[in-house]
């Protein structure tokens, strides 16, 4: 009996029909993961830099690269940029 429910379970998380309750959770859990390390790569570790940088003056690697491109103002272009990521890969 507890094989033919693994079954039953395991053949619903194969099913792509969006309308399927377990999929319907399947899917939200794969796309909460997948923006919350997409956030935690690129938008954290650069708002932390650029706060770290307004406040003890530590060099920031953005700002850096952002002026090795020559980049008008790369301080205010770094943080419009870092802004930009950290808000867009949320939503």
């Amino acid at each position: 009996m507890g094989t033919l429910v693994t079954m039953n379970l395991f053949r619903k998380t194969l099913n792509t029909d969006p309308t399927v309750p377990v999929v319907a959770w399947g899917h939200l859990i794969l796309r909460a993961s997948a923006g919350l390390m997409i956030f935690y790569i690129h938008g954290w570790h650069k708002l932390v830099g650029g706060v770290a940088y307004l406040q003890h003056g530590t060099p920031w690697t953005l700002a850096r690269e952002v002026a090795e491109m020559h980049f008008p103002a790369p301080i205010a272009s770094a943080f419009a940029a870092t802004v930009l990521q950290f808000i867009c890969k949320r939503s």
